[in-house]
């Protein structure tokens, strides 16, 4: 059975080297954003252990889904130790994209944990007795293989 052409196509495209635009000297590749959408560090996945799960996402939801991917990640790798307050990297490159401070995600942060979660940092925070966003560490970003797919595709 022949490929269909279409997909030869999207399949050339994919793998072509970038175009330059119109308007000067930058290079585009065919499927490049054409705005920055800091939120996509959830959907993006080289399936490390470090990466959030692969998940579908259709086009009519995408922002609402992309959101849930965010929330999920920050629920599933925030940890809280006894002297600090745990984020993945993955966090960190999504606040220098979003053009967020340190304060300004912890806050996001918060707003998309568990309420256990909430309880945990604010304990951490009274027993330190100084700004949550002073207490922050950094987990490395671990380059391990690990494909995880999204319990939604699973089923």
């Amino acid at each position: 059975m022949p490929i269909p052409p279409s997909i030869i196509e999207w399949v050339r495209a994919l793998f072509t080297p970038a175009k330059r635009s119109l308007e000067g000297s930058t290079p585009r590749h065919p499927y490049a954003l054409h705005h920055s959408e800091p939120v996509a560090h959830f959907a993006l996945s080289t399936g490390t252990f470090s990466d959030p799960p692969v998940r579908l996402y259709t086009a009519k939801k995408i922002h609402h889904q992309l959101e849930q991917a965010r929330t999920e990640f920050i629920q599933a790798n925030v940890t809280v130790k006894k002297q600090a307050l745990l984020l993945p990297k993955v966090l960190h490159y999504y606040a220098k994209d979003a053009a967020l401070e340190l304060r300004h995600l912890v806050e996001l942060v918060c707003e998309s944990t568990s309420e256990t979660q909430r309880k945990e940092m604010a304990q951490l925070q009274h027993r330190l007795r100084r700004r949550i966003d002073k207490c922050v560490e950094w987990l490395p970003y671990k380059s391990n293989f690990r494909y995880v797919v999204h319990r939604d595709l699973a089923e």
